[in-house]
């Protein structure tokens, strides 16, 4: 399914963390819940609209509000549509 996010919004692939930590405790179901997702689709927009600077890339791994992602039918359940306004920052390697 091909998937166009409108003006101000983009598609996003959660990213989960993993079931234990780096010390190897072993997390709980309500620690796992994620606010970081991967972009994986954006709308058509010029790449200097100043609404959005910088983060307009598909591929881009970011922080985003968590009670502000939907979900729709035919969306997978790890694929969440979200307001552009509603992401925090990008997280780079």
């Amino acid at each position: 399914m091909s998937f166009i996010p409108a003006p101000g919004h983009v598609l996003i692939e959660a990213v989960h963390r993993d079931e234990t930590s780096q010390g190897g405790i072993i997390l709980p179901d309500s620690a796992k819940q994620s606010n970081t997702g991967k972009i994986i689709a954006i709308p058509p927009l010029p790449n200097d609209d100043p609404q959005f600077p910088g983060l307009e890339h598909v591929g881009m791994v970011v922080v985003y509000v968590p009670e502000s992602q939907k979900n729709f039918p035919g969306m997978e359940n790890n694929q969440a549509l979200i307001k552009t306004e509603n992401i925090l920052g990008v997280i780079s390697e």
